[in-house]
């Protein structure tokens, strides 16, 4: 619990009056009216943990903002202007420089002007947002933008264009997904062929093993060896048995 026990409460008493009542309970005050009331404990715990000096330095601040706002009336009525959005954030940058400024060269009265000045701003800031989200857009000076049809047309070129973007993409899926699927299908036919031809290999060096030759390959009576119809032989076109084994090797 804080020193001043934030955050307090108020509870009605009787015909107008009501209680000021600290975090556990204890009664620190009587308002007059629910509206006094309010503003005693929203004062309190908006400043909850702020010490006494500081808290005077703020209430000096605050007069110090009211007083920079009557001394530039002849600029017209601060509650009245409406600034863009843009020209808040302007006028808030350039007084924080001049505040920089002075408080570096140790102008404190300037320094606490130019801070009374960001103040004032924050607080129209504030006034203008709370006013945003009421839905009084004309509070935030939100006024229609003059290319605004050019504005949806872009808007919607984009759109589309990220829809069509989107069917791309997907279709670019689709057909991934078919490759992969052909991928595999090819990956399964060749692993077969390997299989077949690695048998094959293995059926004909048996068969080489175990014979000596082709009786009447070339339809006269005459037996042709195994080694001349292998590779390196004078008819090795006939069984190129090494370059099937190095294509089956290459293959995987």
């Amino acid at each position: 619990m804080s020193k001043y026990g934030e955050p307090w409460t108020k509870e009605h008493d009787c015909l107008e009056e009501y209680d000021i009542l600290d975090c556990i309970g204890v009664n620190f005050c009587v308002a007059d009216g629910e509206d006094r009331a309010s503003r005693i404990i929203q004062c309190v715990n908006a400043m909850e943990g702020v010490g006494s000096d500081e808290l005077a330095y703020l209430g000096q601040l605050v007069r110090r903002a009211r007083a920079e706002l009557l001394a530039n009336t002849h600029k017209g009525n601060f509650s009245l202007w409406n600034p863009t959005p843009e020209l808040l954030v302007s006028e808030v940058s350039h007084h924080f420089s001049k505040w920089k400024d002075a408080a570096q060269v140790g102008d404190l009265d300037l320094a606490e002007e130019f801070l009374a000045d960001l103040f004032n701003y924050t607080m129209k800031g504030m006034q203008q947002l709370r006013a945003a989200m009421a839905g009084e857009g004309s509070e935030m000076n939100i006024t229609k933008c003059p290319n605004c049809n050019v504005c949806m047309a872009e808007s919607e070129r984009r759109r589309i264009e990220c829809v069509k973007l989107r069917a791309q993409v997907e279709s670019s899926q689709q057909s991934v997904n078919e490759l992969s699927l052909h991928c595999q299908d090819l990956e399964f036919h060749n692993k077969l062929l390997r299989e077949a031809l690695g048998k094959l290999l293995n059926d004909i060096d048996g068969l080489i093993a175990e014979s000596y030759g082709v009786s009447g390959l070339h339809l006269n009576g005459n037996d042709a060896s195994w080694d001349e119809l292998i590779d390196g032989g004078c008819y090795e076109g006939w069984l190129p048995l090494e370059h099937a084994r190095q294509a089956l090797e290459e293959v995987g």
